[in-house]
């Protein structure tokens, strides 16, 4: 029997916990004891038969601290943490919670710990976006260990494996962080079987542009606006539903004003079931500063919708075949982006076609490659 496998997770959400989460349940399916651990002060969603330790949220009672606080109490739980369970194997899922993961697996634990990480995002990407930003001190206080480029390096000479979301982050870590290829195993996350169950519309809507994420930074909705305000000097019917919520809305709404384009807007808020607005879209579109794999796309994939998407560094190319099931333009470039919106709007796409090239990205499918990366983890292959 394998020691206890440790899954820890930042925040369970994205295509990240979904790979975590098949992870978690192939090792306890195959009768290995895992559990799924989380050091901030969110909720673990229920798992079928694996054990979730959420341990600020347990402790604080869903009671929220500033953010100075929580990351401090953060870093208490997780020395806690490794010196009450003297984990033997550990999957750390995110670089920023790899990072001190990592440190104290070399301090007290080295010479036992096997480590495995599931990178979500463009290391490289994501630093060169957060160095331009206006961070926060505490941010800027943590950085040195969560978002630094020297430390990356180091880890990914002393990690067992790693899961990368899609090919553009496992070139980046083999070419500007040394990890190894034969350590690396690109995994992308699955999408329920449901996404493929559902009925494909008979006709589809004519001038509907769906855009579903956080509204946060770097989504970068501002260049879509834009975009959208071009495309309507075409098409003055066309109508861009914003599906999700974050603190960019107020920004946005100001925004949409300001370039006289809100009456075309509809801002729907956070959703549950996305599945209702697929059959009713023409188009999904992303427009992303960076992404580590925009799960958002396989999923209107699946359900049949044509995309158009920046071709940033995070991976789109992994989803879209250009001109069977979407459309890639330049990065930032918002005439491009634009165009093809309006392109993608005017044609008649196969629906089914378009499903059929998300099929790699199916539960079984994906399953398979979580197979593989186990035995090697665990050291059986």
């Amino acid at each position: 029997m394998i020691d206890k496998i440790h899954v820890v997770v930042k925040t369970p959400s994205g295509g990240a916990w979904h790979t975590a989460m098949l992870s978690a349940k192939e090792w306890s399916d195959a009768g290995h004891d895992v559990e799924i651990t989380s050091f901030l002060n969110d909720p673990l969603p229920h798992v079928a038969g694996i054990k979730t330790n959420p341990m600020m949220f347990k402790r604080r009672k869903g009671k929220r601290l500033n953010r100075p606080l929580t990351v401090a109490y953060s870093l208490y739980l997780m020395i806690l943490w490794f010196l009450k369970e003297k984990p033997t194997m550990i999957l750390s899922v995110g670089l920023p919670i790899s990072s001190p993961i990592m440190i104290l697996n070399y301090i007290l634990f080295w010479q036992k710990t096997r480590a495995g990480m599931l990178i979500e995002t463009h290391p490289s990407a994501h630093l060169s976006y957060k160095k331009n930003q206006h961070n926060s001190l505490t941010f800027r206080a943590m950085s040195f260990v969560t978002h630094n480029r020297s430390l990356y390096r180091w880890m990914m000479n002393r990690v067992s494996n790693v899961i990368c979301l899609s090919q553009a982050i496992a070139d980046d870590l083999m070419n500007n962080y040394g990890l190894k290829k034969d350590k690396i195993h690109v995994i992308p996350p699955f999408i329920d079987s449901e996404f493929f169950e559902h009925e494909l519309p008979v006709k589809r809507p004519s001038n509907k542009i769906l855009s579903v994420g956080r509204l946060s930074s770097e989504k970068n909705l501002s260049d879509l606006l834009k975009a959208f305000k071009i495309v309507l000097e075409e098409k003055a019917d066309a109508i861009l539903d914003i599906v999700g919520e974050g603190e960019c809305f107020d920004g946005l709404k100001v925004q949409s004003q300001n370039l006289g384009i809100e009456r075309n807007i509809i801002f729907h808020g956070a959703q549950y079931n996305v599945h209702d607005y697929h059959l009713e879209t023409t188009v999904q579109v992303l427009s992303s500063h960076y992404e580590g794999f925009p799960l958002v796309l396989v999923e209107a994939c699946a359900n049949g919708v044509p995309m158009v998407s920046y071709d940033g560094v995070f991976g789109p190319r992994d989803i879209i075949i250009d001109g069977v099931n979407g459309y890639v333009v330049p990065q930032y470039d918002v005439d491009a982006l634009a165009g093809a919106l309006i392109k993608a709007l005017d044609r008649k796409w196969d629906s089914q076609v378009i499903r059929d090239s998300a099929s790699q990205f199916h539960t079984r499918n994906v399953k398979v490659k979580i197979v593989e990366f186990i035995e090697v983890f665990l050291g059986v292959a």
